[in-house]
């Protein structure tokens, strides 16, 4: 987006000699890396298609943000309440709704959006200025459907478009050009008072600097808002403490070759069955050991979260063919959910015990 508003605005001062004919050796180069990098990537891209596909584009639109969207702190902030009761996304439990990146770098990303009339030469600082803004608003408008339009709809279409769920993500990556702006516009502020002083400069701009900081203050982990704030949190002591727990469950079994944790073992803790994947994979790993879980967003191909016996062992056996051999060695932990046969379940439960966490 950078270089396209660069094109548009300040086409006619690019080098366009030294870009379009540079000579062989820099196109050589040029196609060689991109060779290189085609190839390199190419088995991730290949993998990446084949284990997760597409996602609808019902399923995009409805993650896609809406204006509102970005006017909506997200529910673990402190700062500016009222806002997420009037747009009606507050309560949302998607955080693609709630994409406030703060009043203030709004503010200066709309005002920087001016200074595209301005004539400066290709180059100047404040040419960075004006492309990061006006990429800002470039990428917030393509991601938004704004009346019934939503110019992000082709892109589905492209190879590897369907493959991003959640675009509104993407105010991830618009921080870094909001936060070129908001440098600027600091720059500039203190620039206005340098002639009151060096004592005048350090107040002021220490002053905008804690209201950018205190515009995203967030809720603390104590208090009376601290279980909206906990879900996003999680220390490192519990994280061992919890690593430890699966360890020492698994290493009650003798011979373990394979480990496998339900969803019913992460259950004490919002959204615990999804933090559980990584938990059991860590500590497999810690052990040398085999990990069916490994949710990480996406569900892969014929995978999914088991919650039972039978469907656990028709995913670990289908390949092999074998349900002796392939079952051979694993360890579950948690409690599984109930099968129809009571005593096919009697038979597992016998073989393979499920662990707790103690």
């Amino acid at each position: 987006s950078g270089f396209a508003i660069s094109v548009l605005r300040y086409g006619r001062q690019l080098p366009w000699q030294q870009l379009l004919l540079p000579g062989w050796r820099v196109w050589g180069f040029r196609f060689g890396l991109l060779i290189v990098a085609g190839i390199a990537i190419a088995p991730l891209a290949v993998a990446h298609l084949r284990g997760v596909g597409s996602v609808p584009a019902e399923q995009v639109r409805l993650h896609s943000p809406r204006v509102s969207a970005w006017l909506t702190p997200p529910r673990t902030a402190a700062a500016f309440p009222e806002l997420a009761d009037r747009t009606g996304w507050g309560t949302d439990t998607m955080g693609e709704h709630q994409l406030l990146p703060g009043l203030v770098p709004l503010a200066c990303v709309f005002l920087a959006l001016g200074l595209i009339v301005r004539r400066v030469c290709f180059g100047d600082r404040l040419t960075t200025v004006v492309v990061a803004a006006w990429s800002v608003a470039g990428l917030m408008v393509l991601v938004t459907p704004i009346a019934g339009v939503w110019i992000y709809e082709p892109v589905l279409s492209m190879p590897g478009g369907g493959g991003i769920r959640a675009i509104g993500r993407v105010v991830l990556v618009l921080l870094f050009p909001m936060a070129i702006v908001i440098a600027a516009a600091c720059d500039a502020f203190l620039g206005i008072v340098a002639r009151s002083g060096s004592f005048a400069r350090i107040t002021l701009g220490t002053l905008l600097l804690l209201i950018v900081v205190g515009e995203q203050w967030l809720t603390s982990v104590s208090g009376a808002r601290a279980a909206t704030w906990e879900p996003m949190r999680y220390p490192l002591h519990r994280v061992l403490d919890r690593q430890n727990r699966i360890k020492k469950a698994i290493s009650r079994q003798n011979q373990t070759r394979v480990v496998y944790a339900f969803p019913t073992a992460g259950e004490d803790r919002p959204f615990g069955h999804l933090i559980l994947q990584n938990e059991v994979m860590r500590a497999s790993q810690d052990l040398g050991l085999r990990c069916v879980n490994g949710w990480s967003g996406y569900v892969p191909t014929n995978w999914d979260l088991f919650s039972g016996y039978r469907e656990l062992s028709l995913w670990l056996c289908e390949p092999a063919g074998n349900p002796a051999m392939c079952l051979e060695g694993l360890v579950v932990l948690g409690e599984p959910a109930p099968d129809a046969d009571a005593d096919y379940e009697a038979i597992m439960r016998k073989k393979y015990p499920p662990q707790q966490l103690k």
